[in-house]
């Protein structure tokens, strides 16, 4: 072997070209990067293949020589291609074109490497010795121009999508892609200078040499413009897995890109790149649509696969910085089953509207049915015990105050369930009135002392400012909190405590009903606003009541556009807090606080 400044130079592009390669190999998971890694590498066993080509001085080595160099040869066509699709997100190269890429490539070698027994390749081979060093001269046959004119085509293939690319990206992206079309451009050049010999040296192939630059552009394009940062690459990435379909039209409205949502709804076999807008999605035809800036529309697609089909299109416009316009930018979601399920839900509430309103009516109506023989019931009850009826025996009186507590008791049963229906039909009328706190407390205490001292209970009663005023319907405030008073005294055992805290604060006013009863589970106070809820029902009922006073009570504080809360512990007691919201009052009642 005899060493030239040619091969010296052969070696120089084979380590560039591996420097190339390290490079890209560092960002093998980014689109392209393995695939041109793949390509740096080719280069350089061609290129080291060339250099100790044009340093051997014996035919039958450089003859293997030459043909270990087409390892690089034939596959380097075919790697570039798939680099550019890659680096340009083609999304149509699927396996099968990828496998079918490389039949002519495989062939080639094989025919190379047998090249003796049929001479197709080459006809006749030839050292010459000369300036540069000593080369082949090769006579070529039929099938080297066939194969030739194959990788030609697939270089013109990925220079086409490399231009396009440049053409359609903008700044950065617009950048790399004519950096990209500069490299690849002079290894094609000096390849053609070599196969028809109109160079100095027509026995030596300045193709890897030219890889030189090309690597050294690569380079560049890696450090400088960022070729397979991630944020390039994380950019195409998310708009390529957006759940939305995303259409980019030109100004003439012809769609010029889509991701892979676009073709999953609109249809993988329908040709979208370069399609007008209107030939795939009659129903937005709409150029005063378009015209617009961002607006959302959702619109019927009719036509084909489309129709019953309901989109939520949002449309950008696109324009230059310069201001001029180019295109729209379409953001299309199927929500057809959105559609559908809020048409059902609305259906049901419908439905379950037309329910309450026919329970409400129906108990509106039996109440008001029995409430009229259930007063003649107790009334009766009450005047057989007066001495105008005659002398009773102890056995009758009992009876009779059975039958009148009985019915006294399905009495206030009705009178809740009435106004329970009242509430949630919307009927009850709210009159509020200026009253003192301690007065509205001391109406509902009262009510209760007998049952309180009867268990030897402690009543407490707790008010600040002690002067406070309430602006509320006095009524509703005292059903409210008597019936919590009730609930009260009927959960906490003999000898416990109970009673009433009414605090102001700048958020408005609190009155808490408290106890120490036996509590409630936290899993229970999810349902205990509810009607008929009976949160001892798994007990054997120690405690009697039908479930309603609570749930009147929950409506009735919400109609004053308040809250009831329900703060319990078991075993240790419960508070059920309600929040009113301040208001102002009139001068004269500078302690009052509104409950709006």
């Amino acid at each position: 072997m005899l060493l030239t400044p040619i091969s010296l130079l052969f070696y120089v592009a084979a380590v560039v070209a591996l420097i190339v390669a390290w490079q890209s190999w560092r960002r093998r998971m980014l689109p392209g990067a393995a695939t041109l890694a793949a390509l740096m590498i080719v280069v350089a066993l061609w290129a080291l293949t060339e250099g100790t080509e044009s340093a051997s001085v014996q035919l039958a080595q450089t003859i293997v020589l030459a043909k270990l160099s087409h390892i690089g040869i034939q596959a380097m066509p075919a790697l570039f291609l798939l680099f550019v699709s890659g680096y340009t997100q083609r999304r149509d190269l699927h396996w099968p074109h990828v496998a079918a890429l490389w039949l002519v490539p495989v062939f080639a070698l094989f025919m190379v490497f047998t090249n003796d027994q049929h001479h197709l390749f080459w006809v006749d081979v030839q050292l010459v010795t000369g300036d540069a060093g000593s080369t082949a001269a090769f006579s070529y046959g039929p099938l080297f121009w066939i194969v030739s004119a194959y990788q030609y085509g697939l270089m013109a293939v990925a220079m086409f999508l490399l231009i396009r690319a440049a053409v359609h990206r903008c700044d950065i992206y617009r950048r790399q892609a004519i950096v990209v079309i500069g490299a690849a451009l002079l290894p094609g050049a000096a390849n053609l200078v070599y196969v028809f010999q109109v160079n100095p040296y027509p026995e030596l192939d300045w193709t890897p040499i030219a890889f030189v630059v090309t690597g050294a552009l690569m380079v560049y394009a890696i450090s400088r413009l960022q070729l397979f940062e991630p944020v390039p690459a994380a950019r195409s990435l998310l708009v390529e897995n957006m759940c939305d379909a995303v259409l980019v039209l030109d100004d003439r409205q012809r769609i010029i890109d889509a991701n892979r949502a676009a073709y999953t709804l609109i249809g993988a076999r329908t040709k979208l790149i370069g399609s007008a807008i209107r030939t795939v999605l009659p129903a937005l035809d709409d150029e005063s649509w378009l015209a617009l800036g961002d607006q959302e529309e959702q619109r019927i697609v009719s036509g084909g696969a489309w129709s019953d089909c309901w989109l939520d299109a949002r449309c950008t416009p696109l324009v230059a910085p310069d201001g001029t316009p180019t295109g729209h930018l379409l953001l299309l979601r199927d929500v057809t089953q959105q559609l559908k399920t809020e048409e059902e839900l609305l259906e049901a509430k419908r439905a379950v509207e037309v329910a309450l309103r026919a329970r409400s009516e129906f108990l509106s109506t039996i109440s008001h049915e029995l409430r009229t023989p259930l007063t003649s019931v107790v009334g009766l009850a009450e005047a057989l015990q007066e001495p105008l009826f005659g002398d009773l025996s102890e056995r009758q009186r009992r009876a009779l105050r059975t039958i009148e507590q009985n019915g006294r008791h399905l009495t206030s049963l009705i009178n809740d369930i009435l106004e329970l229906s009242q509430a949630e039909a919307g009927r009850v009328e709210i009159h509020p009135q200026l009253i003192r706190a301690s007065e509205l407390c001391e109406l509902c205490l009262s009510g209760i002392r007998g049952m309180a001292a009867a268990k030897r209970q402690q009543l407490e009663l707790s008010i600040q400012p002690l002067e406070l005023a309430l602006y509320l319907d006095a009524r509703h405030f005292v059903r409210i909190l008597a019936n919590l008073l009730n609930n009260a005294v009927k959960f906490t055992a003999d000898g416990g405590k109970l009673g009433i805290e009414v605090v102001a604060h700048e958020q408005g006013v609190t009155l808490a009903v408290w106890d120490t009863g036996i509590g409630i589970a936290p899993e229970e106070c999810a349902h205990l606003f509810e009607p008929f809820v009976q949160l001892d029902s798994k007990l054997a009922r120690k405690y009697d009541g039908a479930g309603l006073g609570l749930a009147l009570a929950y409506r009735l504080v919400m109609l004053h556009g308040g809250r009831l809360d329900v703060e319990s512990t078991p075993g240790v007691g419960s508070r059920f807090v309600i929040t009113l919201s301040p208001a102002a009052l009139p001068a004269s009642s500078p302690m009052a606080v509104v409950a709006a």
